[in-house]
Order: structure tokens, then C-alpha cells, then sequence
């Protein structure tokens, strides 16, 4: 179990082989062997990770290990996996293979790249789950069954079905599975990241019909619900929600999209009238806190859109989003406060402004360009309770300045905003004036990141580049804050071969002082060297 866990390049053919080999191997382990209690046979041994020389994790790992005349009843190491000891009434608990599927499953996750081998892999772990699950359920119903049925009053321990181990599969597993299907690249993976939310759905159903209708006359519930498939959270949604972004049918997506809004909602309202959320225990029907998560998911599933549809169709679409956000949030209940919009949502919405797409249609530009200098107005104004006209002019959004609590900008909002003027200000020296503004004001609030740099740099004349940006390394208060796309010096890169640290204005890290004290005690290092070089060939040579 320990060596499982301790393989972390999952990109490594040899250690893809050991992992691969010992996963069959504790798999077939524990199905075959968790419900024995009369025979021993071999186990993997994993007190200690072995390493070969190159630092490889070595078959010797796991050891073959026999204990025919051994049974301790009162041995409380758990450390052995899938171990076939002998398990009676008063073992030590079993071995919990939670954290050890769920971490194969994770680190698979983790290759976003890894493309149809890494999805086919997690796949068959999260299958392995719900067998063991299954397996395990199997042999504990047995175990009752036969102390039920039996007609004596001692029954010995080797009689009784016993489990070794125990699996509990979460919703973090679930997510990982629908992140991975979110990542993936592939139209036929929609209706499986899909199939497998409704599961989860179904479940959070039945646990919300059986809290309802399990209540006993005294006021009593009739105790927990129990599934192995957990119910949804907000990030089950979003996951799903970004994984439609690969259907074709634009059309399709949105209703779907709309629909899984609507359930999340509808679980929102029934978590708010059948229990505190964290407070209730008791309750079967799991809870979590509201948050942003699947609404952003749905604001950047339309920005895939964007690139096809006018900004006539495609904004309304995107406010409806965020005004049923402004709903939640402004209820008199304190549990929606973080879905309140935030600096992602509008970010989204200004990338779906940036979208030059209309060709030389002026009036989706000029609508992209009010509305995106609208959002950022609001977003870097310093006052608060002002409102912001959607486009169509029906209802206002809450303002959410940065000392309203709400939404701060980002170094993609000052992009975004940039990408607008660039595409949509057709006079030039405005186009200008105004890209002097917004990078001067990113540099201030230390949000220059490299597509900042870059929409600046590509226009704006040369000489105003280098006298706004200078030529050399960017100073450090200006990428203070930045969260992507981060760079050192003005051409874009962070580090490498001929980069100095000369800077815009007075240097503060004295490079070039430093870089002549450092030739200097070189070049005299050397000299040293030579003398010492050129008096031993001397001595030689009066020697001979």
C-alpha cells in the first residue's frame, strides 16, 4: 500500500510497470482473500518502501511471506495489505483502502495530457472501487446472515465470514473521474462524465426521499441512508458543466448546461429546508456550502460559444447566469454569500467581450466594448452601491467594487479589457492613450503579466514601449500580484542566457556593480593560476 503511494511519475514506463503489476496484485489480494478466516496464504508486506540504486522502488518491496503456525488475535499491526491472517472477534480493525485507490485514481487525474490511456486507467481503478465495495458489503451480509441463522449459542470466529479490509468511496473520487472527463479533448466522453453525475444525483434523491419519509411517529429518524455512490457537490457540477464545452451542438449544451443548473439549485433550496447543512449530523442527506464553482463553469462554457455566436445572443445568455447568482447571493439567508460574482465570473464575461468575431459588424463591437467598459469601470471604481445596466437594459447588477467585499481584479481582467480597446477602438491615437492608461494602472497594482506586456507591446509605437516598459528585466512591484502568464523581463520570458537585471528607472539590485566585482575576482583567479602554471614548468626545467 505504501509503495502504491510512493510512485509519482506516472509518466515513467518502469514504474508504470511495478505499479500496474502490484495494483493486480492487491487487488486480487483482497477480493479473493478479505472474506477467508480459516487459511493463510501469501501477502504483501509494506512496512517499508525498498529503492534500487537509480532510486527506482524494487520488487523486494513486497514480500512473500507465509503464517500457518502464526495467529495472534492480538495483534493490532495493520500495516500488511490485503493480508489472509486469520480475523476473528477480536482482531484489530480492518485495513482501510480508501486513500490508497483514491490517490491512483488522483495521480492519473493529474496527466491532463495524459490523453485515452490515463482515463482508461483511472476508469478501471474506479471500477476496482465499487467491486471492492461490493465485495466487502457481500461478505458482511453474510457474516449476519449466518449468525442469524445459526442455532447455537457460541459461533467461533473461523465459521464467520470476516473482512480484512474496508473502502468507503467519497465524492473526491467521483470529481476526479469528471475532472478527468472535463480535461479530456474527446465529444464521447460528454455522455459518460454525464452518466456518471445523474448517479450521483439519483443518489442524492433517494437519500432526500428516504429522510423524508423514514421519520418514525416520536420524531425519530430510521437512521442513515447507505450507498456506495455519494451525492454531487458544486464541483460535481462544474466538472460536468465544462466537459459539455466538447459537443458540437452548441444548442444541446446550453439546455443541458441550464438543467444542471436547475438541480443544483433544487438542491440548494432542499439542503436549506431539510437540515443546518454541517450542523446536522444525523442527517443522511450530505451537504456543502454554496459557491461559484458551477455557475463560472457555465460563464466559460458560453465563452467557448462566443467564437460563433454574436454578442446579441451570447451576453444575455451570460447575464442571465450571473443574475441568478445576484439572486442567491442577495437572499436573506448567509449560506449563499459565496455565490456572489466574483473576479472569475466577470473575467469570463470580459473574455467573451474580447472575442472579436463579428468581423466589421460596429455595432457588436460597439456593444462588446460598452459592456466590457461597464464591468471594468464598476470593477476598479473605488466607490460602492452604484449599479451597471445589463445590455438589454432590463434590471441592474449589484456593483461589485473591490471595497464592496466583492470581486477584486485580476491581471486577466486588465487583458481582457486591453484585448477590447486593441480589437474594438478604431481611431489610433485613442486606441493608444487608452492602452497607456490600462498598463500603467496594471503596473501599479502589480498585474503585468505576459499577455499584458505583449497586447501593450503590439500596440503602442516602439519608442513609447521602451520608454513605459524600458528594455531588461520588469520591476517587481509590477508582477507583484500576478496569478498567470507570469514574466521577468520585457521580452516576454522569465529567465535565460544574456538576461541581466537592468530595469525601468534606478536599479535596486546594484547587477552591473555586482557583475564587474564578479568578472574582476574571475580574471584574477586566472591570473593566479597562470603564475603558479608558469613557476612549476620553471622548477621543472632547472631540474633537469
Amino acid at each position: 500500500m505504501h509503495s502504491i503511494k510512493a510512485v509519482k511519475d506516472y509518466r515513467n514506463e518502469k514504474e508504470m510497470k511495478l505499479l500496474d503489476d502490484w495494483i493486480e496484485r492487491l487487488h486480487s489480494n483482497v477480493m479473493t482473500g478479505s472474506s477467508s478466516s480459516s487459511s493463510s496464504t501469501s501477502s504483501m508486506a509494506t512496512d517499508d518502501v525498498i529503492t534500487d540504486d537509480n532510486g527506482m522502488i524494487s520488487q523486494d518491496t513486497f514480500v512473500a511471506e507465509t503464517d500457518d503456525d502464526d495467529n495472534d488475535d492480538d495483534d493490532d499491526d495493520t500495516d500488511a495489505v490485503g493480508a489472509n491472517n486469520e480475523i476473528g472477534a477480536n482482531t484489530s480493525a480492518a485495513i482501510d483502502l480508501t486513500g490508497t485507490y483514491t490517490t491512483i485514481i488522483r495521480e492519473y487525474a493529474k496527466l491532463k495530457n495524459g490523453g485515452p490511456d490515463a482515463i482508461q486507467k483511472a476508469s478501471k481503478m474506479f471500477q476496482r472501487m465499487h467491486e471492492l465495495h461490493d465485495h466487502v458489503n457481500i461478505v458482511q451480509q453474510q457474516q449476519q446472515q449466518q449468525q442469524m441463522s445459526s442455532s447455537r449459542t457460541t459461533i467461533t470466529a473461523s465459521e464467520v465470514p470476516t473482512n480484512t479490509v474496508t473502502i468507503d468511496i467519497k465524492v473526491n473520487a467521483y470529481n476526479l473521474m469528471l475532472g478527468l472527463y472535463h480535461d479530456s479533448k474527446e465529444e464521447a466522453n460528454v455522455p459518460i462524465a454525464l452518466a456518471l453525475l445523474e448517479t450521483m444525483i439519483d443518489s442524492w434523491n433517494k437519500r432526500q426521499k428516504y429522510e423524508t419519509t423514514t421519520t418514525n411517529d416520536d420524531g425519530n429518524d430510521g437512521g442513515a441512508y447507505e450507498s456506495s455512490v455519494p451525492t454531487p457537490t458544486d464541483q460535481s457540477f462544474a466538472h460536468c458543466i465544462g466537459s459539455l464545452a466538447r459537443m458540437t451542438d452548441m444548442e444541446a449544451a446550453k439546455v443541458e448546461s441550464t438543467r444542471l443548473l436547475t438541480i443544483l439549485e433544487t438542491m440548494f433550496d432542499a439542503m436549506d429546508n431539510t437540515n443546518d447543512y454541517n450542523e446536522d449530523a444525523s442527517s443522511s442527506i450530505p451537504s456543502f456550502t454554496p459557491s461559484t464553482r458551477a455557475y463560472n463553469a457555465c460563464l466559460d462554457l458560453y465563452g467557448r460559444f462566443a467564437v460563433k455566436m454574436p454578442p446579441s445572443i451570447i451576453l444575455p445568455m451570460c447575464f442571465d447566469i450571473v443574475k441568478r447568482m445576484e439572486k442567491l447571493s442577495s437572499s436573506s439567508s448567509s449560506r449563499y454569500s459565496g455565490v456572489r460574482p466574483d473576479v472569475t465570473t466577470w473575467s469570463a464575461i470580459l473574455k467573451v467581450c474580447a472575442m472579436d468575431v463579428d468581423g466589421g459588424n460596429a455595432i457588436g463591437k460597439a456593444e462588446k466594448l460598452e459592456t466590457a467598459t461597464k464591468i471594468f469601470g464598476d470593477l476598479t471604481s473605488s466607490s460602492s452601491g452604484s449599479s451597471v445596466e445589463d445590455e438589454s437594459g432590463k434590471g441592474s447588477m449589484r456593483k461589485r467594487g473591490m471595497e464592496d467585499g466583492g470581486a477584486e481584479v485580476n491581471d486577466k481582467i486588465y487583458f481582457y479589457m486591453m484585448k477590447c480597446v486593441a480589437s474594438y477602438v478604431a481611431n489610433a491615437e485613442e486606441k493608444e492613450a487608452k492602452m497607456v492608461e490600462l498598463f500603467t494602472d496594471a503596473c501599479k497594482k502589480g498585474l503585468v503579466n505576459g499577455n499584458v506586456l505583449n497586447i501593450f507591446k503590439n500596440n503602442v509605437s516602439k519608442e513609447l514601449f521602451n520608454k513605459k516598459a524600458g528594455n531588461g528585466r520588469l520591476a517587481d512591484n509590477w508582477v507583484a500580484n500576478v496569478t498567470s502568464v507570469k514574466v521577468q523581463y520585457t521580452d516576454g520570458s522569465m529567465k535565460g542566457a544574456g538576461k541581466n537585471a537592468r530595469r525601468k528607472g534606478k536599479s535596486t539590485s546594484n547587477w552591473a556593480k555586482k557583475q564587474k566585482i564578479r568578472y574582476g575576482l574571475i580574471q584574477e583567479r586566472k591570473s593566479v593560476k597562470d603564475k603558479r602554471r608558469k613557476a612549476k614548468l620553471q622548477r621543472s626545467a632547472s631540474s633537469l
